[in-house]
C-alpha cells in the first residue's frame, strides 16, 4: 500500500500550482486580467432518466457521477462518460446516488433499501455491493457529504448504534467500526478524519489521535488528504470559530480581514486549504479563502475580490487551487468559480431571474459538475461545465490568487 501511495501523492502533486507569495502588496498585473477575462466555460446539458438529477462527482477521466430520478420519479445513480448516461440500479425496492469517484473507476455512493433506509454502497466495475445499514446524516440534497472514497477503495461513512454514531471504514474486505464519533474523510492510507467527542480526530493503524483545539471547547474535522493533513475548524480561547490545518500540531489559519470567523472546509494534496471566512457568527456574509503554502490566508477570487453581502458557498476545490461552489444572494443562487478571479458560471439556457445552479466539484482540468434549474416546475438538470475550446489553457491563466 505504501508504494501505491507514493505514486498517488506523486501524480497529485504533480498538478500543484507554484502559490504567489502576497506578503507585499502587488501591483494590478494587466497580462493576468486579460487572461483571467479569456478564460470562457461552455455549459453541458448531460441529461436524465426522465426527471429531476444532478451531478455530484467528477473524476481524473472525466468520468460524473450523480444521480437522477426515472420516468416513475424514483432516483438512481448514475455514470455518465463520453455522452452516454449509464443507470447504476439500486437496492431491491430502493432509490440511489453516486457521490463520489476514483481515478480507476471505483463509485461510492447510498442505496435506500426496500424499507426506505439509507445504506453505504459501492459499484466496482458496474457490480453493487451493499457495505452497511443504518447510514447517520444522510440528506438527499447534500449526498454527497455522506459516504467519502479514497483513490485505492477505501470507503468511510457514519453509521447509527444504539450507543450513538459510529464511523465506519470498508477497507476492502470487511467493515470495521472505528468507534465513537462522525467520518469526514478517508485516504489511501486508511487514515480516517472525523470528530469524536466534539474533537477533530483521526482514526489509523486501530487507534484514535485526538488533534486538540485552538484553545476552546471543541474542534471538527471536515477533511484530509493523502499526507494526513487535516483540516477543519475550532472555537479559540475567545469562543470564535477559525479554521485550522493540522499537520502534527493545529494552526490557526486566521480570517481574512473584514471577518471575525472562519471554517476550513477542503484540503488538496499540495496542503492548500478553502473554506469561507464569515464576517460574524449570525451573519449570512460569507466570502472564500485559499490558504496557500506560504501560509497566507487570501480571497479565493484574488486581490480584486470584494466582500460583500452574499453568502459564498465552498463545495470543492482542485490540486490548482481552484475552488467552486455556489453564491446566495436574496433568491439569486449561480454556481461559481473562484481562481484568482470570481467567475460567475451561469446557468443553462437563456439568463432568468428565476434560474438557479450549482457546482459540486472540480477536476484537475478544471472541468466543473453540478446542476442547474429554470425554476417554478422545471427540473434539475446535471450539467458540466467546460473551458471553451478558445480559452487560454489552464496552465496559462492565473491558479489561485
Amino acid at each position: 500500500m505504501r508504494s501505491t501511495l507514493s505514486v498517488l501523492v506523486g501524480v497529485a502533486l504533480f498538478g500543484c500550482h507554484d502559490p504567489v507569495q502576497l506578503s507585499e502588496p502587488r501591483a494590478p498585473s494587466l497580462t493576468a486580467d486579460a487572461t483571467a477575462s479569456a478564460v470562457s466555460y461552455e455549459i453541458i446539458d448531460l441529461g436524465t432518466f426522465g426527471g429531476s438529477g444532478s451531478a455530484l462527482a467528477i473524476n481524473a477521466r472525466g468520468q460524473v457521477v450523480g444521480w437522477s430520478e426515472t420516468a416513475s420519479r424514483i432516483r438512481h445513480a448514475f455514470l455518465w462518460e463520453d455522452g452516454v448516461m449509464q443507470d447504476l440500479g439500486a437496492l431491491a425496492g430502493g432509490s440511489s446516488w453516486a457521490s463520489a469517484i476514483n481515478s480507476r473507476g471505483d463509485i461510492a455512493g447510498v442505496s435506500t433499501d426496500a424499507a426506505g433506509a439509507p445504506r453505504a454502497v459501492l459499484w466496482t466495475r458496474g457490480a453493487l455491493q451493499d457495505l452497511g445499514p443504518n447510514l447517520a446524516g444522510f440528506n438527499v440534497a447534500t449526498p454527497q457529504k455522506t459516504v467519502f472514497l479514497s483513490e485505492n477503495g477505501l470507503v468511510v461513512w457514519t453509521a447509527r448504534t444504539p450507543t450513538g454514531p459510529h464511523a465506519q471504514l470498508w477497507d476492502g474486505r470487511q467493515v470495521i467500526d472505528l468507534g465513537t464519533g462522525r467520518a469526514a474523510g478517508v485516504n489511501s492510507r486508511g487514515q480516517v478524519a472525523g470528530t469524536s467527542l466534539s474533537h477533530a480526530v483521526i482514526w489509523e493503524d486501530g487507534g484514535m489521535r485526538d488533534l486538540g483545539t485552538l484553545g476552546g471547547c471543541c474542534s471538527f474535522a471536515r477533511d484530509i488528504n493523502e499526507r494526513g493533513q487535516v483540516t477543519g475548524f475550532s472555537f479559540d480561547a475567545n469562543g470564535n470559530s477559525h479554521a485550522f490545518l493540522w499537520d502534527g500540531e493545529m494552526v490557526d489559519l486566521g480570517t481574512l480581514p473584514t471577518d471575525r470567523v472562519s471554517e476550513g472546509h477542503l484540503i488538496n494534496e499540495c496542503g492548500e486549504v478553502a473554506g469561507v471566512s464569515i464576517r460574524c457568527d449570525a451573519c449570512d456574509a460569507w466570502h472564500p479563502f485559499l490558504w496557500d503554502r506560504k501560509r497566507l490566508m487570501q480571497p479565493a477570487g484574488g486581490p480584486d475580490y470584494l466582500p460583500s453581502s452574499a453568502r459564498d458557498n465552498v463545495e470543492a476545490m482542485n490540486n490548482r487551487g481552484q475552488v467552486v461552489g455556489w453564491r446566495e444572494m436574496g433568491p439569486s443562487r449561480h454556481a461559481y468559480l473562484w481562481d484568482g478571479a470570481t467567475r460567475d458560471l451561469g446557468t443553462l439556457g437563456e439568463p432568468s431571474f428565476f434560474a438557479r445552479s450549482r457546482a459540486l466539484a472540480i477536476n484537475d482540468r478544471g472541468d466543473i459538475v453540478g446542476f442547474s434549474w429554470a425554476g417554478f416546475s422545471a427540473p434539475t438538470v446535471p450539467v458540466l461545465w467546460r473551458r471553451t475550446p478558445a480559452s487560454p489553457d489552464a496552465s496559462a491563466e492565473t491558479s489561485g490568487p
